[in-house]
Parts: structure tokens; C-alpha cells; sequence
């Protein structure tokens, strides 16, 4: 690949992704971090991206993907922390379901880091913009109403389209856990996709990192029976683990 290949394959990936880490385009397009920031630094002078803490975005980014950018920052080492327990669930071959939450953006990068080949099925565009350039995973994006605050698609077409399909597992995020009833979240569009994640699932597995069980949300998206396994962080407070059924498994992730 020569240097201007090089640099298109950058704005090529950005263009569909709108925001990635420099670390991880560097693993994408096979080359030194070193020589990835430099043709970064000359992209930057053409006005063609902007550098921001680690990452790099399109000038033209809305202020959706910029607030979704936002959150994916929120916590982002817990999120990674978790998404590391998540991956090893995760086998060759299988058909795995990925909701629209940030932590189940961070499994989904772990899938190609590793190279595992699975086919991903989500309603989240950046997790379908991601793995399709990496040309690592078969990715199926179900699609549907545009949710712009979420980046996701909801709605009658879209869980249509996901009972269609039988996963071997599925990730699901939540914005509040509560230990005694389940997953919520404070839209119920979103709430109603991710019970269909969970119901055409053989096992549901919920990350979300500590932070969860402190706000609140209003839709109930799984109920605690539905869910097989918790993952989150060793920030946990443990009064909330003897909260849960014994027949949900919780990982805290270190």
C-alpha cells in the first residue's frame, strides 16, 4: 500500500465510522502508530480530520455523533475492562447478537482484535461501521426507524427482522440495573429491541459497568429471569450481588 493509499484507507475508515482511536486504526490498517499519527498530522493540515485526546473525527461530525462519542467516553477503562470477561463467551462461528450500548461497542472491538470469526448481528451503525472495515466478522445490521440519538435502529421493522434470527448469545447494556427486576432504559423503543435481542438468544449476557446501579431509567428492557449473566466492574458495590437471583451468574471484571 503505498503513502496516498494509505491515507484514503484513513479517510475511508473515518468517513464510515465518524470517530476512531489512533491506537486501533493503526491495527486496522496494519502499520506503526508512529506512521499512522504521521500521516494524521498531514491529513489534519488539509482540514480533512480533527485530533482530539487519542482519537480522530470528521469536521463535519453532528452533535448526535458527537454526543454518542460523548458517552462511549464515559468510563471507558470499565468499559474495557468488562468487555475483556465479555469476549471470552464468545467462540468461532457463532451467531452473536450486539445491542446499540457503548460497552457492547467495546466487545465488539476485541472481535477484531482477536480476529474471531463470528457473525455479528446489531442494531448499532457504529458497531456495523466498525466491523465492516475491518473485514474480520460477518456483519448483519438490522435495520428499521433511525434512532439519531442513539445511532440505532428501532421499532416494528426492526424487531421483525430480529425474530428472525437465533443467536448463540447476546450483549445488552442498560442505562439503570436494578438486581431484583432487571435491565432498563429510559426509551422504550430502545427497550423493546433489547428484549427481543434477549428473547431470540440462548444465553443473555448483560454488561454494564458499576456506575448503573446508582441512576435511574424508566422501560424495563429484560427481566433478571431473562438474563444469564452479569458482567461488570470491581467498583461494585457487593450489598447489590446478594440482590440477584442465584440463577444469574455475576462476573466482576478487574
Amino acid at each position: 500500500m503505498t503513502v496516498i493509499e494509505r491515507r484514503e484507507k484513513i479517510l475511508q475508515i473515518l468517513k464510515a465510522q465518524k470517530k476512531i482511536d489512533i491506537k486501533f486504526l493503526a491495527k486496522m490498517i496494519d502499520v506503526s502508530e508512529v506512521t499512522v499519527r504521521r500521516d494524521i498530522r498531514i491529513l489534519e493540515r488539509e482540514g480533512k480530520l480533527l485530533r482530539s485526546r487519542g482519537v480522530i473525527i470528521l469536521p463535519d461530525v453532528s452533535e448526535y455523533e458527537l454526543s454518542f462519542m460523548e458517552r462511549e467516553k464515559e468510563n471507558v477503562d470499565l468499559k474495557r475492562k468488562i468487555a475483556r470477561e465479555a469476549i471470552n463467551f464468545v467462540k468461532e462461528g457463532m451467531v452473536v447478537g450486539f445491542d446499540a450500548s457503548t460497552t457492547a461497542l467495546q466487545i465488539a472491538k476485541l472481535v477484531i482484535e482477536k480476529g474471531i470469526n463470528i457473525t455479528l448481528v446489531t442494531t448499532s451503525l457504529p458497531i456495523f461501521r466498525l466491523v465492516t472495515y475491518s473485514n474480520r466478522a460477518n456483519v448483519i445490521l438490522i435495520g428499521g426507524e433511525y434512532d439519531m440519538k442513539n445511532l440505532s435502529f428501532v421499532g416494528p421493522i426492526t424487531i421483525r427482522n430480529l425474530d428472525m434470527f437465533c443467536f448463540n448469545l447476546c450483549f445488552i447494556g442498560a442505562s439503570t440495573i436494578i438486581p431484583e427486576r432487571g435491565f432498563f432504559t429510559p426509551d422504550s423503543r430502545g427497550a423493546e429491541v433489547i428484549r427481543h435481542f434477549a428473547l431470540n438468544s440462548s444465553k443473555v449476557i448483560g454488561v454494564t459497568d458499576s456506575s448503573k446501579f446508582k441512576k435511574s431509567a424508566q422501560y424495563l428492557s429484560v427481566d433478571i429471569k431473562q438474563i444469564d449473566v452479569v458482567i461488570t466492574d470491581d467498583k461494585f458495590n457487593g450489598e447489590y450481588l446478594k440482590r440477584f437471583p442465584s440463577s444469574v451468574k455475576v462476573i466482576m471484571a478487574k
